[in-house]
């Protein structure tokens, strides 16, 4: 009866439910028209970085840094480096040991003894040649890649946004 309920459990367990969650395209367009700049949440960051913006006139630096809010493209570069930060962290682990098990049933030969044969064996990788040392290399590559890509992404943004600004000063 136990070994029921643990199968149960581990079934249950096992078990993952996909929700698909389509984009709305119609969604887009509403978000952009949605943001202002009179946006609580994007004025206090800009308060926090560039000083607290003043109702008539806002300066380049503040139109830069709610620019840097607003992007899609720095967000799509931010995700890239927190999944490259991931990627590091997941490039360090060691190989896991582990426990195989199997279970079969003889059909022919001997009718002597149990025709059920049981089989354990250990799972354990050796990693040599410096393997972990070299993946360990490859993500913090990745890291300092992705990095310098925001960074730059973040710098055209903001240079963008300060030479609109002057011209249409």
């Amino acid at each position: 009866m136990i070994r029921l309920g643990l199968c149960v459990a581990l079934a249950c367990v096992a078990c993952v439910r996909y929700e698909p969650r389509p984009l709305d395209p119609a969604l887009h367009p509403s978000e952009v028209r949605r943001r202002d700049l009179a946006d609580s949440a994007l004025r206090a960051a800009v308060a926090r970085y560039a000083g607290e913006p003043e109702e008539p006139r806002w300066t380049d630096r503040q139109l830069a840094v709610a620019a840097l809010s607003y992007r899609a493209d720095l967000r799509r570069l931010r995700a890239e480096w927190r999944a490259a930060r991931a990627a590091g962290r997941s490039a360090g682990e060691r190989p896991l040991v582990g426990v195989q098990g199997d279970l079969e049933r003889r059909v022919a030969g001997r009718d002597e003894g149990s025709p059920w044969v049981v089989a354990v064996g250990g799972l354990f990788t050796l990693e040599l040649g410096g393997k972990r040392g070299a993946r360990l290399q490859a993500a913090r590559a990745g890291v300092v890649l992705a990095e310098s890509g925001l960074l730059a992404g973040a710098w055209r943004v903001a240079v963008e946004a300060r030479r609109s600004a002057a011209a249409l000063a």
